[in-house]
């Protein structure tokens, strides 16, 4: 089970992602991706939703998932764990700088990726 976490961000942290009161939306864009076999240039775009502790990931290819968010001091944590056990995991730190990490279980092995890229206040 995941525990949720809701300490108050201070208020210099997350300066680019000036976070409102309602509805947040954070769009993301990560332009470098790595795995075991090494890192390349991407374009992968990330929209994150989310009110409260609850919240909703969408890729530009459509895909689209429940996450758990966790605000901590200096990061914001938005966390989904898949029906068949993959994690998927974007921390976002102060100024937007994000890594958006995937652990996926394909053919019987660990297949982790992660996306660095930035994240800003962004249309849902």
């Amino acid at each position: 089970m995941i525990r949720k976490s809701a300490r108050l961000l201070p208020a210099v942290a997350l300066s680019l992602v000036a976070l409102p009161a309602a509805a947040e939306r954070l769009r993301c864009d990560f332009d470098r991706v790595c795995a075991p076999d090494g890192c390349r240039s991407t374009s992968y775009e990330l929209r994150i939703e989310w009110d409260g502790e609850d919240g909703r990931f969408t890729d530009g290819a459509g895909r689209s998932g429940d996450v758990t968010v966790a605000e901590m001091e200096a990061f914001w944590h938005f966390i989904e764990i898949m029906d068949r056990g993959d994690l998927v995991m974007t921390s976002v730190a102060d100024g937007g700088v994000a890594v958006h990490s995937k652990h996926a279980l394909l053919g019987g092995e660990l297949k982790p990726t992660q996306y660095y890229g930035a994240c800003r206040r962004g249309e849902g």
